[in-house]
């Protein structure tokens, strides 16, 4: 058992004191797509889905997009084709790319994740 001065002492960081948002557990992956506005029929963009969960996705793109737009985001895997429809809700930089942070239309089943989460 931890003495009253012990736990005192001991510090918390930063991480540590902010509340996480996420309703579920996101499993990291590294899965090449294609990626447009929801309402545009282009190629889209190349970018990389960093990681997934039942309820959303963060997405790699080489530039900023605005939070609130809508994406399509498409897999092309001989395993598992996906279209994602995903909302940013939030973006920061590092180094030459931008991270989004995406909440997904339709929540993914649980099949689904495991199965994109093996590196469809």
């Amino acid at each position: 058992m931890t003495s009253p001065t012990a736990a005192s002492s001991q510090r918390e960081s930063p991480a540590d004191q902010v509340p996480q948002r996420r309703g579920h557990v996101r499993l990291l992956c590294d899965l090449l797509v294609r990626v447009r506005p929801r309402n545009l029929v282009m190629r889209g963009w190349s970018g990389r889905i960093a990681n997934l969960s039942l309820s959303g996705l963060g997405v790699w793109l080489p530039f900023p997009i605005k939070p609130g737009m809508v994406l399509a985001i498409e897999l092309d895997s001989p395993i598992a084709p996906h279209l994602f429809l995903a909302r940013v809700v939030h973006v920061y930089a590092r180094g030459q790319e931008w991270y989004h942070g995406c909440d997904l239309a339709k929540h993914m089943t649980q099949e689904e994740l495991d199965l994109l989460a093996c590196g469809a």
